[in-house]
């Protein structure tokens, strides 16, 4: 209850301030990830919330925020963030919701894919059932989606510890030591 009490406030706070970090939209910028969040959360008092992460391998170290946004959108075109070919990306993208009296929850999915040189790139999370589950899609420029490895867990924690990939978590996301990237 102390939690819903205090992010719920800050949430409203920072859209209020205007709360958006990270590279501007991009779509036509070559070896790139434009992401975008589509966030289902419904009721009379919803703030969403997206979160854009990269990670220096697939075992979550070196975590950098590469943009954040909150807004009273459904759909969000995060941020584009540039790549580098050949070497394997690992990012995870996350939606958090203040939902009024339904409580705050968030969701999280992890990936890795090694970008082709000259590609542009999308990745789409995808919330489901009112935010209970999330999944994330990867595809290049011409519409086909880019297989990717997706760990169990998500390298994005919460307040509440590690969530699995694609399910609801009741909190905020939080991870250790990161960097942010302004």
């Amino acid at each position: 209850m102390m939690l819903k009490n205090v992010v719920f406030p800050l949430l409203i706070a920072a859209a209020l301030a205007g709360c958006a970090h990270g590279p501007t939209v991009q779509n036509d910028l070559p070896n790139s990830l434009t992401a975008h969040v589509n966030n289902d959360a419904t009721g009379t008092m919803v703030m969403r919330g997206a979160n854009l992460y990269t990670f220096g391998n697939e075992h979550c170290e070196s975590a950098e925020m590469k943009a954040s946004n909150i807004s009273m959108s459904s759909q969000e075109a995060l941020s584009t963030i540039p790549l580098t070919p050949g070497k394997p990306l690992t990012f995870a993208l996350t939606t958090v919701n203040a939902q009024g009296f339904k409580g705050n929850w968030g969701c999280s999915v992890t990936a890795t894919f090694t970008p082709e040189n000259g590609k542009r790139y999308s990745a789409l999370l995808q919330t489901e059932g009112d935010n209970r589950t999330c999944q994330m899609t990867v595809t290049d420029q011409d519409n086909r989606i880019v297989p990717t490895m997706m760990p169990e867990y998500s390298c994005v924690k919460t307040l509440a510890g590690t969530v699995k990939n694609g399910e609801r978590h009741a909190s905020s996301p939080y991870v250790p030591g990161i960097r942010v990237v302004r």
